[in-house]
């Protein structure tokens, strides 16, 4: 996937499978941030305990704070769900967060790790 694109673009599309679209929008001033997360389920069945979660590789912890809002557990057929990022950078990094998904889809587990 190719992240430079959002160097210079404040939204898009951030990852896409045949079950699911993320769609970003981010807005930044200085060292703080905002970002909005779009999970668009592009199936007719429901998704089931969708749980987004924010991973920090190496010692990002230590250089970004994330505060994530908390996303419905159920995501309907066709239906889009949004998550809002309040992002605060500590000083310079290089490595980037993963935004870590889990839920079932007709009696099934997907689990697509696309960074953010």
């Amino acid at each position: 996937m190719n992240y430079c694109r959002f160097v210079c673009k404040n939204n898009g599309v951030l990852f896409e499978n045949q079950l699911l679209q993320i769609g970003v929008k981010s807005e930044f001033q200085q060292n703080l941030g905002r970002m909005y997360l779009f999970y668009g389920n592009k199936t007719s069945v429901q998704f089931q305990s969708f749980s987004p979660t924010v991973s920090y590789p190496g010692d990002l912890q230590s250089q970004l704070k994330i505060q994530t809002k908390a996303v419905e557990p159920l995501v309907e057929g066709g239906a889009q769900v949004q998550q809002v990022l309040n992002i605060e950078c500590l000083s310079d990094f290089t490595e980037s967060p993963l935004i870590n998904i889990k839920f079932g889809y007709h009696c099934l587990t997907s689990q697509p790790n696309p960074q953010l």
